[in-house]
């Protein structure tokens, strides 16, 4: 048996699908098939921010000069809320679900470089016990551009996108 922890933020979140009816973005459903929700976490000193259709996360320190605060002015933390998977399995099948999440953020051998994400072992926070954990995380890996990329203070996708689409439904009364 092998094991693979993961860590969600974005369209591979398990309410994703819920809120972006209608969107383009199909995520795969070998994690919610094959993975096992552990819980909600964090990940410590990193800024969410939207690349367009979808998010991405990078190092605070590598934003430099950026101020990111709340809707009440108060600086937020800098950190992403998202969701633990563990996937356990043979390594063939943990090697595969892998792999389909690699293709879905574009980062698998077969794709173009430089490519958009890395996945990379970030430390985690699990929510419900505060406990460390070690697990990949899919990190944007082209240049940030404060012009182009805007910052999601909140830290977490899902909760910007309930946001946008409040505020859409208003705009349209």
């Amino acid at each position: 048996m092998e094991e693979q922890v993961i860590f969600v933020y974005g369209t591979l979140r398990p309410a994703y699908s819920r809120l972006a009816r209608g969107s383009m973005l199909v995520p795969p459903n070998a994690l919610h098939e094959h993975g096992v929700h552990l819980g909600a976490g964090v990940v410590p000193n990193y800024l969410l921010f939207d690349v367009g259709e979808y998010p991405g996360i990078v190092p605070v320190e590598s934003v430099k000069g950026t101020r990111v605060s709340g809707g009440s002015g108060a600086a937020r933390k800098n950190e992403v809320r998202g969701d633990l998977f563990v996937i356990r399995g043979t390594a063939d099948l943990v090697r595969r679900v892998i792999n389909e999440l690699d293709e879905y953020e574009e980062c698998s051998a077969s794709d173009d470089t430089p490519h958009e994400y890395k996945r990379i072992r970030r430390t985690v926070l699990l929510d419900k016990s505060a406990d460390e954990i070690l697990a990949w995380v899919y990190e944007y890996n082209w240049p940030f551009d404060e012009r182009i990329h805007r910052i999601i203070p909140c830290g977490d996708y899902l909760e910007y996108i309930e946001n946008k689409l409040l505020s859409h439904q208003q705009e349209r009364k």
